[in-house]
């Protein structure tokens, strides 16, 4: 067990880290994340879940500090944070990571807010940005290997306690970063942060079906912890600055770790390697559902693009992968909301057989209770492949078309997000206004304040 304190040699690196010490490739990929976030929350406007928290964050009001993108007027700092986080995953669409998982929409919310109401500069923000979600990933890369299962389990890729609660403390730093406070009062933010954290109730979530809006996480409260954490530490609020050291720190009540927590791997590389920039460190999604299975739709549509096969022409589909995709979350065919929708395998495949365009209409509300769907659902099968690989069969026609293959983590180029995100805005913002916001946070480092930026967010 290291007697070093932790907690404070990372609010220290988080506190007095400056923009110019941090990787290009960093700065390029945190432009990248706000991108897709701002438009994953667009187009999350159209879902039950989206609008929910809009209105949530409404009636909370507050001083007018900071908007809810894509809706009209503001609200404080820390209902903007909720619902924008909230907005940013409500449909599954956004960027995921290795290991932590859907880090951006409680880290970026919450800087952003602030940000905005402080009229801070577009370097600072992509500062916060890049901290937060190192934070987050240093704490994932740790917490998430401590668990040592057979491999034969068929929860060998999961601990039996696991979730997203972790990135309240990447939230607070990058909440901390923006309010400039001094390394202590960083560690407070870290240890309120800490303590704001939910219960990782990942596993829990899968095994339960229908899927509650929660999800494996509420996203936007994770923002909203992070804000209140820093702001609170900023006034003096005392936190727990040794939250991530000793025998009974975070990750007691975190993980449920076999091995002995060893957080100076915490510290290994810090400021030499960075999480953002570097290779699968984070994945952005071509389609709205979750990600376990992305490969195998790329490899469906190509077999039905190749095949020109029409929905009636499938009699079945069986996909073999991990054996997270035989728990119930993912195999339900009870559709009653979109979030069912989002993580059903049947449901994503029979609405891809039916070549229903790539985007929020995926879980429109008129597809989960469309008879087409429901009929064709029960053709999709799913298993776990004995040697670890990815495969989908699909018998159509008296043929039985095949791919696989290795795990892989959906790519996605410049080119493909930028078209991605321009598909998403303009389901809520004119044609000029999606131009504008593209151009202000591709040249995000230089700008003054937000105050631009934000002002095409606000219809």
């Amino acid at each position: 067990m290291s007697d070093r304190n932790v907690t404070a040699a990372l609010a220290r690196f988080s506190a007095e880290t400056c923009f110019e010490e941090l990787p290009a490739a960093s700065i390029h990929e945190a432009k990248r994340l706000l991108l897709d976030s701002i438009g994953c929350a667009l187009a999350g406007l159209s879902s039950a879940k989206g609008r929910l928290a809009l209105r949530l964050a409404h009636r909370l009001g507050g001083p007018a500090e900071s908007v809810v993108w894509g809706a009209h007027g503001k609200v404080s700092t820390t209902n903007a944070a909720f619902a924008n986080g909230e907005l940013i995953n409500a449909l599954d669409w956004d960027a995921g990571g290795v290991p932590p998982g859907h880090s951006t929409p409680c880290i970026l919310p919450a800087c952003f807010a602030l940000a905005e109401a402080a009229g801070t500069p577009g370097q600072d923000l992509l500062t916060a940005i890049i901290l937060g979600h190192e934070i987050s990933g240093r704490l994932g890369g740790v917490l998430t290997a401590l668990e040592e299962w057979p491999a034969d389990s068929a929860l060998a890729q999961l601990p039996p306690v696991h979730g997203y609660s972790l990135h309240a403390i990447g939230a607070a730093a990058a909440a901390a970063r923006i309010l400039g406070l001094d390394s202590r009062r960083t560690a407070w933010a870290f240890g309120i942060g800490a303590y704001f954290a939910p219960v990782p109730a990942m596993v829990k979530w899968y095994k339960t079906v229908p899927a509650a809006m929660t999800k494996y996480g509420s996203t936007g409260w994770i923002a909203q912890a992070g804000v209140t954490a820093a702001l609170l530490a900023q006034s003096g609020y005392t936190g727990d600055a040794t939250a991530l050291d000793g025998e009974y720190a975070f990750w007691r009540f975190s993980a449920s770790a076999r091995e002995k927590w060893q957080p100076e791997k915490l510290l290994d590389g810090l400021g030499r390697e960075w999480f953002l920039g570097q290779p699968y460190s984070i994945f952005y999604k071509h389609y709205p559902f979750c990600g376990l299975c992305h490969a195998e739709m790329d490899d469906f549509l190509e077999i039905v693009r190749t095949r020109q096969l029409r929905p009636e022409e499938i009699d079945s589909i069986r996909i073999l992968c991990d054996p997270l995709i035989e728990q119930p979350i993912w195999v339900t065919t009870d559709i009653g909301t979109h979030v069912d929708a989002q993580f059903s395998v049947p449901f994503a495949f029979a609405v891809a057989a039916h070549g229903i365009r790539i985007g929020a209409e995926w879980q429109d509300e008129s597809l989960l209770h469309d008879e087409r769907i429901r009929a064709f659902m029960p053709r999709v099968t799913v298993g776990t492949h004995p040697a670890g690989l990815h495969r989908i069969e699909v018998h159509a026609r008296g043929q039985c078309y095949k791919a696989e293959h290795g795990a892989r983590m959906p790519a996605m180029n410049d080119a493909q997000l930028l078209a991605k995100f321009e598909q998403n805005a303009a389901s809520r913002l004119r044609a000029p206004a999606v131009d504008r916001l593209r151009r202000l946070i591709l040249e995000l480092e230089t700008l003054p304040d937000l105050a631009e930026l934000s002002a095409c967010l606000e219809t």
